[in-house]
């Protein structure tokens, strides 16, 4: 599967860390009541960004869920939670290029993103 695609604010002379730095300031100023956590790693041979949403101000389990309970397909986030997630990753991808082909096991991206609610402690 391609993924091929450029964000409207990709830059190539913009490191994890400064895109890391860009995407806060962004979901900081359309975000205002929410409280992330935002993280960029290195390692060999690529990078990440991690965002954690430590407060949204509004329960993000579905109460219908039952852990013990997997005959039921119900999800796990509210439909609010869902569209709160896709908007996360939405901003962020906008600083992110991936150009890679997992059926050929070739993988090109400025860096991998994980977009989740903080869960416990």
């Amino acid at each position: 599967m391609n993924s091929n695609f450029i964000g409207n604010k990709y830059n190539s002379d913009l490191s994890t860390v400064e895109c890391a730095k860009l995407i806060r300031k962004e979901l900081k100023e359309k975000f205002k009541n929410i409280v992330f956590s935002i993280h960029s790693e290195y390692y060999s041979m690529g990078s990440s960004i991690t965002i954690r949403i430590l407060n949204c101000g509004f329960n993000f389990v579905n109460p219908l869920y039952n852990s013990n309970n997997f005959s039921v397909d119900v999800p796990y986030y509210t439909e609010k939670a869902l569209q709160l997630l896709n908007e996360i990753k939405k901003t962020a991808q906008q600083y992110n290029y991936d150009r890679s082909d997992s059926q050929t096991d070739y993988f090109d991206n400025h860096f991998y993103l994980d977009v989740d609610f903080k869960r416990g402690d």
